[in-house]
């Protein structure tokens, strides 16, 4: 049940992180428009999930995610990973406020530690993966 609840979190924070409306922003200004939204970290999201860091490259965005309850061992990432992808994937790629992002082929990097600070998995995103 724990882990139907983390999966659940975890994909309403894949989405709720990304609210800036971008069409035809340059990239300067999506940029800029991310960092604002998150000024201070870490952000306790909820009793499960805390965001660490938001870093904005030349064409990534990297989301930090820290699992605070759970250790390497108690999640299978792969699995986790299959649940969070297609949902990931759809907002991406048909999302009206990514629609910036796709337009710069700015990719989406996820990257979930566990509680004591190593590194379960990552899951990424960006145009080639999207139907055309």
């Amino acid at each position: 049940m724990k882990i139907v609840k983390l999966v659940c979190t975890l994909l309403i924070l894949s989405f709720a992180t990304t609210s800036v409306v971008a069409q035809d922003i340059p990239l300067a200004a999506l940029k800029q428009g991310i960092m604002s939204e998150f000024k201070t970290f870490p952000v306790q999201l909820d009793e499960e999930t805390r965001m660490d860091k938001v870093e904005v490259g030349y064409n990534e965005v990297v989301y930090y995610y820290t699992l605070v309850n759970y250790t390497y061992d108690q999640v299978n990432f792969p699995i986790l990973s299959q649940a969070l992808r297609p949902n990931i994937l759809s907002i991406y790629c048909t999302g009206e406020a990514m629609e910036g992002f796709r337009n710069s082929n700015i990719h989406m990097l996820y990257l979930y530690y566990d509680k004591n600070g190593e590194l379960m998995g990552t899951i990424k995103t960006n145009t080639s993966h999207c139907e055309k």
